[in-house]
C-alpha cells in the first residue's frame, strides 16, 4: 500500500499551520465549552478545486476554501468514545478556516480536510 504521509511532510511541499481543537462536551442543557487545544501541524495546503467546492454546503461555496493534508487527524463536530468537540479551526498565515469536510485516509498515512475562511487578513 502506498504511504502518502512521507510526501505530506516533504519540505518541498509542506507548510506549517495551527489547529485549534475544542474539548468541550455535550451535557444537560447543551454544549459546555472546555479549554481549547492548540496543535502545531505540518502538511500540504492547497486552494480547493471546483470539484472539492461541490462537497461543501451551498452557502459556503462562495467563500475562500483551502484543502489541508496532514498525517494527524483533523476533526469536524464529534461526540464519540475518542472525545467530543466542535469542528477544528485552522490558522494558516493569519487566516482562520473552519473545517466543513473531512476524509480519513489514515490507511494511506494521511487525512484530508476542507476549510472555509471565517476570519483573518
Amino acid at each position: 500500500m502506498m504511504q502518502i504521509g512521507r510526501m505530506i511532510l516533504n519540505p518541498l511541499f509542506a507548510s506549517k499551520f495551527t489547529v485549534t481543537r475544542s474539548n468541550g462536551k455535550f451535557a444537560l442543557g447543551g454544549w459546555q465549552e472546555g479549554v481549547p487545544e492548540v496543535i502545531s501541524m505540518v502538511g500540504v495546503v492547497l486552494p480547493s478545486t471546483a470539484k472539492e467546492h461541490e462537497l461543501l454546503p451551498e452557502a459556503e461555496r462562495v467563500k475562500e476554501a483551502f484543502t489541508f493534508y496532514s498525517i494527524k487527524p483533523i476533526y469536524m463536530s464529534r461526540n464519540a468514545a475518542g472525545g467530543s468537540g466542535t469542528s477544528d479551526s485552522i490558522d494558516y498565515f493569519g487566516v482562520v478556516y473552519s473545517i466543513h469536510w473531512i476524509k480519513d485516509y489514515s490507511k494511506f498515512g494521511y487525512y484530508k480536510a476542507i476549510g472555509v475562511r471565517t476570519a483573518g487578513d
